[in-house]
């Protein structure tokens, strides 16, 4: 089952998260996402591959709701470890 993470104004599908940053002091969560097509050119066997990465940020003070959907979204992943 694709899991989403719902926002006010979008819906993430979490197959596409990269990494995620978040910046305890500045209370700001970076999600960076990979695009699912990808470019490059090959010839003969030979070439280039190149990923897109876009984000979607959310800090407290200027998105408190998406904020705390990425707070509880973070809180329930099981980790290794949760520093």
């Amino acid at each position: 089952m694709t899991k989403f993470i719902k926002f006010s104004n979008q819906i993430v599908n979490t197959a596409f998260i990269r990494y995620v940053n978040i910046d305890k002091p500045a209370e700001k969560i970076t999600i960076y996402l990979t695009s699912s097509p990808h470019s490059g050119a090959f010839i003969l066997g030979t070439g280039h591959f190149r990923e897109h990465f876009s984000h979607i940020w959310a800090s407290k003070a200027q998105h408190p709701e998406s904020y705390a959907t990425l707070e509880k979204w973070i809180k329930s992943i099981n980790c290794v470890s949760n520093d």
